[in-house]
């Protein structure tokens, strides 16, 4: 049998994992919501400073969100 504070204890850590998956599901969604309407303000509060993408299979390196933001618009304007 297991106590009290170990059920609050996995009980807490589920709710955790439940509010980061949502976190992820919705940055998704914001992303998307961008890509589809080339909204480069939106791309931009999204991605970090320090973030990195790879573009597979064209095998395109960008390394920080001016790079990317960079990419985005001029792949926009195509």
């Amino acid at each position: 049998m297991t106590s009290i504070e170990e059920r609050l204890r996995r009980i807490e850590v589920q709710i955790q994992q439940l509010s980061d998956l949502e976190a992820v599901r919705k940055n998704l969604a914001a992303y998307c919501k961008a890509v589809d309407t080339k909204n480069i303000a939106l791309l931009g509060s999204l991605f970090s400073q320090d973030m990195d993408l790879s573009v597979s299979p064209w095998s395109f390196d960008f390394h920080g969100r001016d790079a990317i933001i960079d990419f985005y618009t001029k792949a926009f304007l195509d």
